[in-house]
């Protein structure tokens, strides 16, 4: 199985669920009103903190930073994470070569 998910999507199965389950995260922050802890558990995080320093380092912000600043209308969020959100949604692949999957969280 990680050799299709590697040959679809240039990553590992490892890397593509934890892009699933962020994005997924990142949907539910933004659209419900559950708790951080609550969410880390229907994406799959069994410990929060780790669920927490993952969810940071991917989008660059922490997942209370980023419902706040969803609410307020601010984009702290990486576009990388944004894109691969809508690229899920719609069913389509990026090559790993359009260094989508690899970019660092910045400033919008």
């Amino acid at each position: 199985m990680e050799k299709r998910a590697g040959g679809y999507t240039g990553d590992t199965i490892n890397s593509y669920l934890t892009n699933v389950r962020i994005n997924k995260a990142v949907e539910l922050l933004a659209g419900t009103e559950m708790d951080v802890g609550q969410i880390s558990g229907v994406v799959g995080y069994n410990n929060v903190f780790h669920f927490i320093k993952t969810f940071k380092k991917l989008v660059g912000v922490s997942p209370g930073n980023y419902r706040r600043n969803e609410l307020t209308g601010l984009r702290l969020a990486s576009e990388s994470v944004y894109c691969t959100s809508v690229i899920i949604r719609a069913g389509i692949v990026i090559p790993k070569e359009t260094g989508l999957g690899k970019a660092k969280a910045g400033k919008a």
